[in-house]
């Protein structure tokens, strides 16, 4: 069960992890009432221990809220971040309504 204030992310299915690519990623964002929203997102290269290595990636994704316009940002919490070249989508899921946004990428999006 998906929850208000979670963003879900979401990358294309795979068949093994040698096609696995983060070329795009959706983003499902719950606000709550208060527009308040958070996921986290962990990668790693798929090798064996390439995380000890610093091969891995954990990226938090959160909203702020201005002048009444949100914007969503990024994080590096560990690791490296995803590639600069990855699009994301982001659909807003609201009551009885599913949002979808242009297609960024993490450039778009302030650090």
């Amino acid at each position: 069960m998906i929850r208000s204030r979670e963003i879900v992310p979401l990358y294309n299915p795979i068949e093994s992890t040698n096609s696995f690519s983060l070329d795009t990623i959706t983003l499902l964002v719950f606000f709550d009432t208060n527009f308040a929203a958070k996921g986290i997102l962990s990668l790693d290269l798929g090798e064996r221990y390439g995380y000890k290595d610093g091969k891995f990636s954990l990226v938090e994704f959160y909203p702020e809220t201005k002048n009444s316009i949100i914007s969503l940002y990024t994080k590096t919490i560990d690791g490296n971040s995803f590639p600069n070249d990855t699009k994301i989508n982001i659909k807003l899921i609201l009551d009885r309504e599913v949002i979808n946004s242009l297609t960024l990428t993490e450039e778009s999006f302030p650090s």
